[in-house]
Formats: structure tokens, sequence, C-alpha cells
């Protein structure tokens, strides 16, 4: 599974390129007497966070705090799984991604909130919670869509349905992530092509849905790990059609490109990072109090408004102007796909076998 963080660097354009994996080998390990550190992704997103998160954080809070960009792919959780058990962790509180919070949550690596003190929770959506026997141990720091995105100067019958993948009328015209883990698409062909996702649970039931994915090969032009190559292919019409992050297709609008990007009828596939707060941190009170900040929609809304991504609080309390909302909020998580991470994750290395002789060895 690919981490989100490189994509980040396509989002609002001008991202510094390299930033992230170029920190990897200096961080040192965080002291009492040092500000709260917080691990975001890099580039320009850490840009924005900077701007209309910490620095007000600190204003507003007096709570000293820092953020670090993470070190790319993996490397992050890696570092993490092994700097907690020995007692000491680079920083406080991480962007950590779904399939990696879940193992973290087993492995012992976050601190669980004291809900009590982040009485902001109470705008964040529901599904936006990680807990594990009672406790909460993460929260969304935000969200975004991958979506069904088309060149509308190639593609003149305006799909609306995940399913028009399977058309045969959009023969080699498709570009599909190509790993389980990123692409979501076994959930895409449980929800909206078998109507079962409780397909999803089972190896019996993961294979129906293999076999019903490989019917899209002939559709498919281009199997891809690097936003960048489909958004090129998109832009030229070379590969017109497929799915990728809502937030990295409005930035291509916003740049004239002739793409449009379709929140499908049976919903579009929601991802998100969260928060998490290292074990080993001397800041847990400081650390509350930034998640309990960053959770305030005003906060939420500013994130959303600069990256595109999805607010993590309901919609209804983010005040966002009617065309950017359009763009933006979407139908939200109630009516989205939520992907099922515990088979990324659990099923990995099987799933990933079967993947290969299916659809893309």
């Amino acid at each position: 599974m690919t981490s989100n963080v490189s994509r980040r660097n396509f989002i609002k354009g001008a991202a510094v390129a390299g930033v992230a994996a170029a920190s990897a080998g200096r961080w040192r390990w965080a002291d009492a007497d040092e500000p709260l550190k917080v691990a975001v992704y890099g580039g320009v997103f850490k840009d924005v966070l900077d701007k209309v998160l910490f620095k007000p954080f600190q204003k507003d809070t007096g709570i000293a705090v820092e953020s670090k960009p993470e070190p790319t792919g993996s490397v992050m959780f890696v570092q993490l799984s092994n700097a907690v058990p020995a007692g000491q962790a680079p920083v406080d509180v991480a962007i950590i991604k779904v399939t990696e919070t879940i193992k973290g949550i087993r492995s012992g690596l976050w601190m669980p909130y004291d809900e009590s003190a982040i009485g902001n929770l109470k705008y964040v959506e529901k599904p936006f919670f990680e807990r594990h026997n009672g406790k909460l141990y993460a929260v969304s720091a935000l969200a975004w869509y991958i979506n069904l995105v088309y060149n509308t100067q190639y593609i003149k019958s305006n799909p609306t349905s995940w399913t028009a993948f399977w058309d045969k009328q959009y023969r080699g015209d498709l570009a599909l992530l190509s790993l389980p883990g990123n692409s979501y698409l076994l959930d895409i062909t449980a929800h909206a092509v078998m109507k079962d996702p409780d397909l999803l649970n089972s190896r019996k039931g993961v294979k129906k849905l293999l076999d019903k994915l490989a019917e899209v090969k002939p559709n498919v032009a281009l199997w891809y790990k690097d936003e960048a190559t489909f958004e090129s292919a998109l832009q030229s019409g070379n590969v017109p059609m497929g799915q990728l992050y809502n937030d990295v297709t409005q930035v291509m609008i916003d740049k004239g490109a002739p793409a449009k990007s379709v929140f499908p009828d049976e919903g579009p596939v929601i991802d998100r990072g969260n928060w998490v707060i290292l074990k080993t941190t001397k800041k847990a009170k400081q650390a509350m109090a930034f998640i309990n900040y960053a959770c305030q929609p005003h906060v939420q809304a500013a994130i959303s408004k600069n990256l595109y991504t999805i607010p993590s609080v309901q919609h209804q309390y983010v005040k966002m102007e009617p065309s950017l909302a359009k763009r933006v909020l979407g139908p939200g998580p109630e009516h989205a796909i939520l992907p099922n991470y515990k088979l990324y994750l659990d099923q990995a290395d099987w799933l990933q076998d079967q993947w290969n002789k299916t659809l893309v060895g």
C-alpha cells in the first residue's frame, strides 16, 4: 500500500519537492522542554497548516507548537514502531493513514484520547473515529474523495456511475490506481456493481469481486501509482477517464484543464488521515488541546478552502461559499463508500498476490 503523502505535493501546485523525504534522516527525539511537535504531510500541505492551524493555535492558546514534515511512504510508521517501544519518539502527534492507525492501536503505539478534554469532537463526522475496546485512539485530521473523472473534450457521454468502468464504450479509455489498498476498487465493485459489501469479508467473496473487476481490463489503458502520470494523460486526452482524487482534479480545473470530477451515483470513495498521539509523549494535555483546536469547524473549513480536502466535521457546521461547497463537500461520509480497511490490513499479502494474478501481474 502506498502512502497518501506523495499526492499532497500536487495540491494547489508549488509544493517543495523532496522536503519530506529529505527530512527523514534529520529527525531528533522529542524533548519535554521543546514545543509540541506534530508530524504532517510535507510541501504545500504543511505550508497551509502552518498558516491556518499551527500559527493560530499557538497565538490563541499560548502553547508552543512546531510542525514537522513526515518522511514519505511507510518510513514514518516504521520509525515510530521502533521508537515508541524504546520510550522515545521524534514527535508528540502525527497524521497517520487509517491502516497504520489500526496497526498502531494493535501494537500499543498510541495514547488513547481523554475525550473530556476534546469538546470539539462533537462536531466530527461519526465515521471518522477510530475506537478500540471502548477507547478513542484517533480522529480524522482531514479526508479526501476518490472520484470518477474524465476529460470533457474526449468523453461526451457524461458518466455518473462507477459502473461506467465496465462499459464497453470506454474500451482503452481508463486509468485506475494499481494497488488494492489505494484504489479501493474492490470496495467500488462490492458496493456499486455487486451490491453486496459483505463479499469483502471473506476470501471467497473477494475472489468473486476480483473476477468481476477483471472484466474492466479491456477498458484499462493505464494502471498507475503516481497521480502525476494520470494527470498528464488525462489533460492530453491520451487516457481520458478514470479514478482520481477530487482535490487533485479540482486544482487541475483551476488551472484550466478540461476535466470533470464526478461524485458517482453510488457514492465516491472517502479516505482520510488521522491524528494520533504517541504513547511516549510528555505533552498529553497540549496534544489534546491541539486536536481540540483542529476539530473546530472554522479551522476545518479553512483547510478545505486551501486544499480542496473534505472537512472532518459535519458539513452543517461548515461555512463555505456554495460554489466551492459543490466542488469540495460532496455527499459526505454517510453517502460515500468507506473502505474495508481491515481487509487491506489483515489480508495484505494474500490480497496482493491475488490482485497480481487477476489484474496487473
